[in-house]
């Protein structure tokens, strides 16, 4: 119960980074993908349920605020939720950078993914400007995970140290 309320606090402050603020800083369509960071922080350091509520819901929200496919968000976040635990699992990921390759990749999936579905519902010329687009997206959100990733497991220590481990 104790991960749910910190997962719970941390989406919706991702979420509202995402959808509001992130805009100031990075041009509006080179935003960083901040829940595709939470999710993987989940995949590599909460329960698998937890994680996948986080991803489901969390790309569900996304999906009304993005107007992309209802959906979209939510299976390619769980799936990539699995794909991090899985990786984690087997080759015991630790190291920042490491996991912003990956977060880099997983980026270029989800980005790949959308342009996809966007190609499916309408007409969308595919040139070097969506290539572009999708690659330097990913840079910005793995470049942004190398900050976001050690702030969320020094406020997952402290809030652990504070409440007690489940």
């Amino acid at each position: 119960m104790r991960d749910v309320f910190f997962i719970l606090m941390a989406g919706l402050t991702t979420i509202v980074i995402q959808t509001t603020f992130a805009g100031f800083f990075w041009g509006s369509e080179y935003k960083p993908d901040l829940m595709l960071v939470l999710v993987s922080w989940a995949g590599f350091r909460m329960q698998f349920l937890v994680g996948v509520a986080l991803a489901f819901c969390g790309g569900l929200i996304l999906d009304l605020f993005s107007g992309s496919p209802s959906g979209l968000f939510s299976l390619m976040y769980c799936f990539l939720l699995l794909a991090f635990g899985y990786a984690d699992s087997r080759f015991h990921v630790d190291s920042n950078s490491a996991k912003a390759v990956m977060i880099f990749a997983a980026s270029l999936i989800v980005g790949g993914m959308v342009f996809i579905m966007r190609r499916v519902a309408s007409p969308v010329e595919l040139g070097w400007n969506v290539g572009q687009w999708i690659i330097i997206k990913s840079g910005i959100t793995a470049m942004t995970s190398l900050v976001i990733l050690p702030a969320l497991d020094s406020l997952w220590s402290g809030y652990t140290r504070l409440v007690g481990i489940r």
